[in-house]
């Protein structure tokens, strides 16, 4: 159990019902999540899988296989149909791809606007 010790408080329970909790109200169990009994569950580990889990086990890596092979294919595929042939493309007329720094082989362009009053 639990106490409100700040604060006017809150809460939804499981039917979706507001409750509302004022200072030194004590909460109820739902609230704070507190569980007095605890329910064991009994769990049995072996050292060998059972067939059952490994007949499992080998139809999930087959599957598996079977999807990265697929995959593997589409991709070539995709590659294929992406990549030019060796004879296809000429880089002759091809541009240059511009960079974002400026080229410093070319004269600067001409400023925009009004011309200073020392180039008149």
């Amino acid at each position: 159990m639990g106490n409100i010790s700040l604060g006017h408080s809150s809460a939804l329970d499981a039917s979706g019902k507001l409750h509302e909790f004022r200072p030194g109200d004590v909460l109820p169990e739902w609230v704070t999540a507190k569980r007095k009994d605890s329910n064991p569950v009994s769990v049995e580990i072996s050292q060998f899988p059972s067939v059952d889990a490994s007949e499992i086990i080998a139809r999930a890596e087959a599957e598996a296989l079977a999807i990265v092979e697929a995959a593997k294919a589409e991709a070539e595929q995709i590659r294929k149909d992406v990549e030019p042939a060796d004879g296809d493309v000429s880089d002759e007329n091809s541009e240059a791809e511009e960079s974002g720094e400026p080229d410093f082989t070319k004269p600067a362009t001409p400023k925009r606007g009004r011309p200073s009053k020392t180039q008149a």
